[in-house]
């Protein structure tokens, strides 16, 4: 079943959601959403959501392009917050399923979630090192003249 609009007679294909179990169709807006970036995302900053706001607010509708490697639905599942909702709803639903063993999602943040949090803050304090270094050769050099 295909859900037409008016641009050139592309719209959205239930087929797409076969492979792509996240993706909701929303019929009253005619754009496709991703349901865990929907679900989760909102509570994160603009920064962390910025280039993903059309599968978490606005909606996609880029028929055209939604299958492109590049842009669509495929760049965004490989995206870093798409993973991270992903891994979220996955801990959500072990917690609702048995919460004995998995407690609240809060208390369970992922462990790849927090070596992505490590990584990033080594990798911020190793540019503030360097970028302190070509300041102090840079002003070494004017004085030098």
């Amino acid at each position: 079943m295909d859900i037409k609009n008016t641009h050139a007679g592309r719209g959205f294909r239930m087929e797409w959601t076969a492979n792509r179990k996240c993706l909701e169709y929303s019929i009253s807006t005619g754009k496709s959403y991703c349901f865990p970036c929907r679900l989760f995302a909102r509570n994160m900053s603009a920064a962390q959501i910025r280039g993903h706001d059309a599968f978490v607010t606005k909606g996609f509708d880029d028929w055209k392009h939604a299958l492109s490697k590049d842009r669509g639905f495929q760049k965004h599942e490989e995206s870093e917050l798409h993973l991270m909702c992903q891994e979220m709803l996955i801990n959500k639903t072990k917690q609702v399923q048995d919460s004995d063993a998995h407690p609240c999602v809060a208390a369970t943040l992922s462990t790849l979630f927090r070596d992505r949090q490590l990584q990033r803050e080594r990798e911020t304090s190793d540019n503030r090192k360097y970028i302190g270094r070509l300041s102090t050769v840079l002003r070494l050099l004017m004085r030098l003249g």
